[in-house]
């Protein structure tokens, strides 16, 4: 059931009414809230990524004295970048649906998406900018080190990344984000702030392009283009509609 927000803030309610249990709140985040609200204090249930504990009493317990939740925060973000090498590079779509709705009855509200940054790359870097498929393939790092990579720590490791991969991912990410958006969550997908390869100052000699040196014993950073540099404008166009293209509007 839907109850408004209290100045701006999002809000939950749990109550009885008769033998039913009634949830209410101002987003479906906030239902499932409710509902992990609910599971955790009056039934003394318990779900987690580690486990699940849902002996549930029969029958349901009521609700005493009507609960009322308003959210302290407007932004509830979850994920460090890290997360997707170190624990999620190889989940698949069941694994990430049952992590998404996790999230929601957590309150999560805004969760970044990594699968799939690869193919807005691909697709600026190969359509716009003149590099083939395999130049692309060969710069990107595979799933466990995509994350660094994003970082601007590393590039070119563990590749080529095959297109079989880039593909599949592309069509996860775009399923994590379709998924979080249906239940009113925000996707945080990754922008382009000037990361470019090794090799785009010799393509686009006029560009400010700026070495970064090197990261953790000698693995050699991406080369970064200037902000200020006319040509920054035009790839993050191009990055933009390929990252509409891949994630949906974002």
């Amino acid at each position: 059931a839907f109850v408004a927000p209290e100045n701006g803030m999002d809000v939950f309610e749990i109550e009885s009414s008769g033998e039913k249990i009634v949830l209410r709140g101002n987003t479906p985040v906030s239902i499932a809230s409710a509902l992990n609200h609910y599971l955790k204090t009056i039934c003394r249930c318990h779900i987690s990524r580690n486990g699940d504990q849902l002996s549930l009493p029969a029958p349901l317990p009521l609700v005493p004295a009507k609960i009322r939740v308003v959210s302290p925060h407007r932004v509830r973000f979850f994920y460090n970048p890290c997360t997707f090498g170190y624990t999620s590079a190889w989940w698949d779509w069941d694994k990430w649906q049952r992590e998404i709705d996790h999230l929601a009855m957590e309150g999560v509200n805004v969760a970044q998406v990594i699968p799939g940054t690869e193919k807005v790359f691909l697709t600026t870097l190969r359509d716009h900018f003149g590099y083939t498929d395999a130049e692309v393939r060969a710069w990107l790092c595979m799933p466990t080190h995509l994350p660094w990579m994003l970082l601007a720590n590393m590039h070119s490791f563990g590749g080529p990344v095959p297109s079989a991969l880039i593909e599949a991912r592309a069509t996860l990410g775009r399923q994590i984000c379709d998924r979080m958006r249906s239940l009113g969550m925000s996707p945080m997908v990754q922008g382009f702030y000037g990361m470019v390869p090794q090799d785009f100052k010799t393509r686009y000699p006029a560009a400010d392009v700026r070495a970064q040196g090197t990261w953790a014993g000698g693995l050699q950073r991406p080369n970064m283009l200037n902000p200020t540099d006319p040509v920054f404008n035009t790839f993050t166009t191009h990055y933009a509609t390929a990252l509409n293209e891949v994630f949906g509007p974002v």
